[in-house]
């Protein structure tokens, strides 16, 4: 069975565009919520998000003018191009002399959101419904499956499949909060059975947008707090009681063992295994008794062959909300039992927001960044914790600590539980 090991990643969010921003903002502690600008909350049950500010329409000149058109109205089709631009050169040098059909692609993605401001704006600049219709046929004429307001699922991996002459596979796998961490496990298992040598795993998603905010408003999960917006996520702390909306994306080279060594490359970083597993128990809630994440870290130590003490670190789900949280760390104390003491664990959703579809690969990055740096990032807003002791809850500051072995956790809507795991080579 084939080792799987990570070659090259980056990413967009609200705490850096590429990854040397992003390791900037995160060891001085930076956090991107912020009130929300680029587009009116009027009338909204919440103005404040982890929003993209820098401009990415600078990132796409390289495509097509159809493909820039129907960025302006897909946020995640735009910020998945744009950290697919960031590391252009780099993806063409690792996928241009392979086999593309021993080359795949998985992405996590978010359900298609129509922009409602956005169409607002274009109703204004054609004020005849009749000039809004027949542009909306004219646009979509064409073969190139590109559609200016509603583009398919899959628009984002077709089109970078096309660019990297990747012709193995495309999937996408639409399971909220665990999509793009599923996106990674199904990598590798795809290189670890023999069926792929190169995949290019990753995800795209933005809950800054009109329908976003008043679903996770419905479900009781945003805070009407008057704190200033980067107070108002406080993952696994007594007083937590809002989610922070978040966006941004992510891409992540996987590469087999035979590829690595054919190239002769030496990547730092190597995915050993991971958890999957199923709740089954609510759309919208978790097991109340974790057995599903618990399952999922289990899982995640015996395909790695791991034993409770080797891991250093893990990146929690965490993400600030009152059902979440608590089951989280249950589930790790059940797992880990007495070696959990010295088990450093924190979220970084405070800082960077819930990406729903984006989080596991965001996540994963931030962890990969913290392994090459020798960081432990601390949960930036944790000042009553949930337990006062049996972990180590990195809080308040950072740890300057090596991280030879951790874990991923992402656990979706559904129940839906998908932990991975990486070591330092």
């Amino acid at each position: 069975m084939s080792r799987v090991f990570i070659l090259d990643y980056d990413v967009v969010s609200s705490i850096g565009i590429g990854r040397g921003d992003t390791f900037t903002n995160l060891k001085s502690n930076y956090s991107g919520a912020k009130h929300l600008s680029r587009f009116s909350t009027e009338s909204l049950p919440c103005n404040v998000g982890a929003e993209i500010s820098t401009p990415l329409s600078p990132f796409l000149s390289s495509f097509s003018d159809s493909i820039q058109r129907a960025c302006h109205f897909d946020r995640k089709l735009e910020m998945i191009l744009a950290c697919y631009s960031l590391m252009k050169e780099r993806l063409k040098s690792y996928f241009s002399d392979h086999d593309p059909l021993r080359a795949g692609l998985i992405f996590g993605l978010g359900l298609d959101i129509t922009p409602i401001e956005n169409l607002h704006e274009l109703m204004q600049k054609n004020p005849n419904m009749q000039e809004v219709v027949a542009l909306y046929r004219d646009l979509n004429a064409t073969q190139n499956r590109m559609n200016i307001i509603a583009n398919p699922l899959d628009v984002a991996c077709v089109i970078l499949a096309q660019e990297l002459k990747i012709a193995g596979y495309q999937k996408s796998t639409l399971t909220a909060c665990s999509a793009s961490s599923q996106s990674v496990a199904f990598g590798i298992e795809s290189i670890q059975r023999n069926k792929m040598d190169l995949i290019l795993v990753g995800g795209t998603d933005s809950l800054l947008n009109t329908l976003g905010i008043v679903a996770f408003a419905k479900l009781g999960i945003i805070s009407h707090s008057d704190e200033s917006p980067e107070k108002i996520c406080k993952p696994l702390d007594k007083n937590r009681s809002s989610v922070l909306l978040g966006e941004g994306a992510g891409l992540m080279v996987l590469a087999s063992e035979n590829f690595v060594k054919t190239r002769g490359l030496k990547p730092q970083l190597e995915l050993t295994g991971f958890g999957n597993t199923l709740d089954g128990y609510k759309i919208t809630a978790p097991d109340p008794e974790a057995r599903g994440m618990r399952k999922a870290l289990e899982q995640a130590l015996k395909s790695s062959d791991w034993k409770s003490a080797d891991v250093d670190y893990i990146n929690l789900h965490g993400t600030g909300t009152i059902a979440n949280d608590p089951l989280e760390l249950k589930a790790i104390q059940e797992v880990f039992g007495s070696k959990s003491k010295n088990l450093a664990v924190s979220s970084t959703k405070d800082r960077h927001g819930h990406m729903i579809a984006a989080a596991g690969i965001m996540e994963l990055c931030l962890l990969t960044i913290c392994m090459e740096n020798q960081l432990i990032p601390c949960t930036r807003n944790l000042t009553r914790p949930l337990i006062e002791d049996g972990l180590d809850l990195v809080r308040q500051q950072n740890a300057n600590r090596e991280i030879r072995k951790a874990l991923s956790n992402s656990f979706a809507f559904g129940g839906v539980n998908t932990v991975l795991a990486v070591q330092k080579i």
